[in-house]
């Protein structure tokens, strides 16, 4: 269900949280749905259970998912699947981010540009 990538500088907990929101949004992952456990999610993807739970912790915080001690974790009846403008909305407003953030690095508009290129091939 969850692909890591422990090279991509991105702290393992948050690349949990980030593909568990986009399992979500996309509808792939639907209300009252059970994940799997921490430990069956820490076993598969060989990693300490103490980062699978901190990832389930920070979507249980923003409404995402929903820990039922004794039963297990949810997809929170009011997560819901995004839609298209929606995505396109926030991910103008990561994008303008990562720009500003580029910017105040002292990188060249042609250079993030060439970063955008680089990383939208590699996941194309």
């Amino acid at each position: 269900m969850l692909h890591i990538n422990p090279h991509s500088g991105v702290p393992v907990y948050r690349q949990i949280e980030d593909q568990v929101q986009l399992l979500i949004r996309r509808g792939s992952l639907r209300a009252g749905e059970q994940l799997p456990s921490i430990r069956e999610l820490a076993a598969q993807l060989q990693i300490n259970p103490l980062t699978v739970q901190r990832g389930y912790d920070l979507l249980a915080e923003k409404g995402f998912l929903v820990k039922e001690p004794g039963r297990g974790v949810f997809v929170a009846e009011t997560a819901k699947p995004q839609s298209a403008a929606e995505a396109e909305q926030q991910i103008a407003a990561e994008l303008a981010e990562c720009i500003r953030r580029g910017r105040a690095a002292g990188l060249s508009p042609s250079r993030l540009n060439r970063l955008f290129a680089d990383q939208l091939d590699q996941h194309s």
